[in-house]
């Protein structure tokens, strides 16, 4: 029931927008990789039925070990994936290396979460903040241009979506990712920003280059270092996922989880006034 609606809604997205819809696999099933294919792919055959093509659409998985393992399998049928909740790098890598079409790092997560923390080093290169220093190192920031650039030069295929802009800072800082998601907010105050040809309309709108031209180009990718790619293991996902990356997956996997929970009234109603 909960998928049918599901793909009810997203057929309607379809109909109205250019690019793809992304449509939530139960985030309950975030660690069972079987359970994760066989509810992606009954996505799919949904979709099929209601009109919509593949080309349309996009599965969303949390970026557990399974997730991951269950997006490598969809992908190898051809069907498109976008793995969330993407908070170390070695989710993105794992992720990449298992051919997924989008990975979605929340550098705002991030963020909140060292703030959360103030002891934890931002900066491993700059001093330690317990002595009163204060980083001005944003890593959700840093992380997701350390994914952009590892995909931009060894997964291609994988594009990068950087969510949770928080500031207009940020969001030039990551200009030239793939996808930027952000909210009115950080859209006005780009708008707003004065430039030396005196007008613009937000990321694209500066007559300079140097001004508002991407951040992020192939040059600034291939001066990242990485170390020779080898395909990354069960062990080695656990233990590079960090203490940022477990809270924030864990964190983030509970949180839809009860948000399925709270939605199946209201898809089980939808569900039956569309038969």
């Amino acid at each position: 029931m909960f998928d049918k609606a599901l793909v009810n809604v997203g057929a309607l997205f379809a109909a109205k927008v250019g690019g793809r819809v992304s449509t939530e696999v139960d985030s309950r099933c975030a660690r069972d990789a079987g359970a994760l294919v066989s509810r992606g792919q009954g996505l799919v055959a949904a979709y099929k039925e209601m009109g919509v093509p593949l080309d349309k659409v996009l599965l969303r998985l949390p970026a557990t070990w399974e997730g991951i393992e269950a997006a490598k399998r969809l992908e190898a049928d051809g069907i498109p994936t976008h793995l969330v909740l993407v908070a170390s790098f070695v989710q993105a890598a794992a992720a990449a290396q298992a051919g997924a079409r989008v990975i979605q790092p929340n550098a705002g997560h991030l963020a909140d979460w060292y703030r959360a923390h103030p002891n934890y080093i931002r900066d491993p290169k700059g001093p330690r903040e317990d002595t009163g220093y204060r980083s001005a190192v944003n890593p959700g920031v840093e992380l997701s241009k350390r994914i952009w650039a590892y995909c931009r030069i060894r997964h291609p295929a994988s594009l990068v979506m950087v969510s949770g802009i928080r500031t207009r800072e940020d969001a030039l800082a990551l200009a030239g990712v793939d996808f930027l998601v952000a909210g009115p907010r950080v859209l006005d105050a780009l708008a707003a920003t004065p430039t030396r040809s005196g007008y613009n309309d937000g990321l694209s709108g500066a007559a300079e280059e140097e001004e508002t031209g991407a951040r992020l180009t192939d040059a600034v990718a291939a001066a990242y270092s990485f170390d020779a790619e080898t395909p990354v293991t069960r062990a080695a996902f656990d233990e590079q996922l960090g203490l940022v990356g477990r809270d924030i997956l864990d964190d983030g996997v509970a949180r839809l989880s009860a948000d399925v929970v709270k939605l199946l009234p209201l898809m089980t109603s939808m569900v039956y006034g569309h038969e």
